[in-house]
């Protein structure tokens, strides 16, 4: 919100959510706009919010909104899309930001790159076996819930808002393989040239 109150042009937003997306939930085949019951349980509220659904969380993120509601399930079927293939889901889209008086952001339009927090089965094939095992070991192993780490107790309640250095490793090496991965995207997001944006 504080790129899009300085109305940056360019953007890339990491979602680092202990939310997964929903694999099962068909996003592709929205016609029109996501329905409020079906938002609540298959996305992060950290996205979801952004789209007109703040009301939905139980933290404050009702006035949230800056982009539109029928732009959410293009980007969602996106990335559903490349966490099916295995792949780092990572999409770029050029979205209308929506006026937000509550936030002071005026309309304007943003290039956008969403790295989200998710599962991808290219990265972890890379992985050593006693790492591979680890994570498919789950609670009995070292990285319970990777990559989508629980902001508490992840490591029980004696640890509440601590990962282990092993943990913090393996999610900064997803994070960087995503990056590798677009590198020809984000070189582009990072280096192009654009025109100043006049205050509305």
């Amino acid at each position: 919100l504080a790129m899009l109150q300085r109305r940056a042009r360019r953007v890339a937003w990491w979602i680092n959510t202990d939310t997964r997306l929903d694999m099962s939930f068909d996003f592709c085949a929205v016609n029109g706009v996501l329905k409020a019951e079906d938002v609540k349980t298959i996305v992060t509220n950290q996205l979801y919010d952004k789209f007109g659904y703040g009301f939905l969380a139980k933290e404050f993120y009702t006035h949230n909104q800056v982009f539109k509601r029928e732009d959410f399930p293009g980007l969602l079927c996106e990335l559903q899309k490349l966490i099916a293939a295995g792949k780092p889901a990572v999409v770029r889209k050029t979205l209308a930001v929506q006026a937000n008086a509550w936030w002071g952001i005026t309309p304007y339009d943003v290039d956008m790159v969403f790295v989200y927090n998710q599962k991808c089965a290219e990265f972890e094939a890379l992985l050593p076996e006693e790492t591979r095992t680890s994570i498919e070991q789950g609670g009995e192993g070292e990285f319970n819930h990777f990559p989508n780490f629980k902001t508490m107790f992840n490591n029980g309640a004696r640890h509440a808002t601590t990962l282990t250095a092993a943990q913090i490793n393996l999610l900064a090496a997803q994070a960087e393989y995503s990056v590798l991965q677009n590198e020809a995207m984000f070189r582009d997001l990072l280096t192009h040239s654009y025109a100043s944006v006049p205050v509305a």
